[in-house]
């Protein structure tokens, strides 16, 4: 959070949230495959704009970075399964 954030929060009375230690690991690898995410989206509309099909390694690695997106997100959350 910036300065200006804060001061905003603050001057606003609005709650402050705290980035606790053990989320940062979680947020670094969200952050890092949303890269990934949008490199696949990317794919997949160029393909979709010619008339092609998404190649099935595109839909394939989406799937898998998917995966360990909701992996991360059960493990960080504490709680079951995503619906």
């Amino acid at each position: 959070m910036t300065l200006g954030d804060l001061i905003y929060y603050i001057v606003t009375d609005r709650p402050v949230k705290v980035l606790v230690p053990e989320h940062t690991e979680a947020l670094r690898l969200i952050a890092t495959m949303s890269n990934n995410i949008n490199q696949l989206a990317h794919d997949a509309n160029a393909a979709i704009l010619f008339g092609q099909n998404i190649p099935e390694t595109t839909i394939n690695a989406l799937n898998d970075v998917l995966a360990r997106l909701e992996d991360i997100l059960i493990k960080e959350s504490g709680y079951g399964e995503i619906q």
